[in-house]
């Protein structure tokens, strides 16, 4: 008995072999899907250069088994004539009639049925049958030999990356709120100044100290205003990246969930054009500028006390007091 069980192991290791190459071929063909996913998903969200058709000649000099070929040619195997070489499946063997031993004596390795089993063997690809050669078949069907020069249509890139989200994008849509809201600033500032000095002119301080002290106030609170719109642009194009970056990584995990490519890159698609459509969320300033607070009667109110202290020490006697006058602005 123990020739069949040889057999068997036989056919088990086969089958082990079968499936392991079963597995890899999966694999690869699952790899092959995600990465054209992935490619699709950048595309969409990063954009991609156009890409125009140029004949170019084929490079035979670097010509290996893992040669990536161009589009519509595969890789073949053929014999010196050029005739393509056919891969060989595996025998695993058959079970013949035999003669012999009654089931049951030694080394017997017939079935109930009186057969044996007679091994076979594994399986024989194309490149191993001896005086093949690699070749290139193309989109016609014709074989071409190893060194002959023939010429292919090639995909290739020319000029920017277009689409997608980049630092233009990004810079565009901050400066598109600076936009909005820096001109009403500065509406807000002019408006601000012209009511300043006329409280000024009115309480007959524009000339004075106090006056180019709430005028350098002013001047400040202008630069803050415009730093806080700087601030929002900045908070807002921040929140539109977190978002593109919250869309892609969605697009990739379906990707990866459904191992399909098509389907992931409609997704990133659909995504991109949503988020492009999307405009900042704008709506007019609020008053920034409060003269009452910063000028006026804050002003005035420090002027008249510079006058009344002048007017009681010009009343003074000479040479009493502190011995010198406070001038009035």
């Amino acid at each position: 008995m123990g020739g069949k069980t040889h057999s068997d192991n036989d056919r088990i290791v086969e089958e082990q072999k079968r499936q392991a190459e079963e597995a890899a071929r999966k694999e690869a063909e699952r790899q092959a899907r995600i990465k054209s996913g992935l490619q699709q998903i950048g595309w969409a969200f990063e954009g991609r250069r156009a890409r125009h058709d140029v004949k170019q000649a084929f490079d035979w000099k670097n010509f290996t088994p893992k040669t990536v070929l161009p589009k519509g040619y595969t890789r073949t195997y053929v014999d010196a004539k050029g005739n393509i070489l056919e891969d060989q499946p595996a025998t695993t063997g058959h079970y013949e009639q035999q003669t012999g031993p009654l089931l049951g004596s030694a080394h017997d390795t017939r079935d109930f049925n009186g057969q044996v089993w007679v091994p076979g063997h594994a399986a024989v690809t194309a490149a191993d049958i001896p005086g093949a050669i690699a070749a290139i078949v193309g989109p016609d069907g014709k074989v071409i030999m190893p060194g002959k020069n023939f010429t292919y249509t090639a995909s290739v890139p020319f000029g920017p990356v277009k689409g997608g989200f980049n630092n233009a994008f990004y810079n565009e849509y901050g400066k598109a709120i600076r936009d909005y809201y820096d001109p009403q600033v500065a509406t807000q500032y002019g408006d601000a100044q012209k009511e300043l000095t006329y409280r000024l002119a009115r309480a007959g301080t524009l000339q004075s100290s106090g006056a180019s002290d709430e005028t350098v106030r002013l001047a400040q609170q202008y630069t803050d205003n415009l730093a806080a719109i700087a601030n929002k642009a900045d908070t807002a194009t921040g929140q539109l990246k977190a978002q593109v970056a919250g869309e892609k990584a969605k697009a990739i995990n379906q990707l990866y969930a459904t191992e399909n490519p098509e389907v992931a890159a409609n997704q990133a698609t659909a995504a991109v054009r949503d988020i492009t459509l999307q405009r900042p969320d704008l709506s007019p300033l609020a008053q920034l500028f409060n003269i009452a607070a910063i000028g006026g009667a804050n002003i005035m109110r420090g002027i008249n006390n510079n006058r009344l202290i002048g007017d009681f020490q010009q009343g003074l006697p000479s040479g009493s007091g502190s011995g010198h006058v406070v001038e009035s602005s």
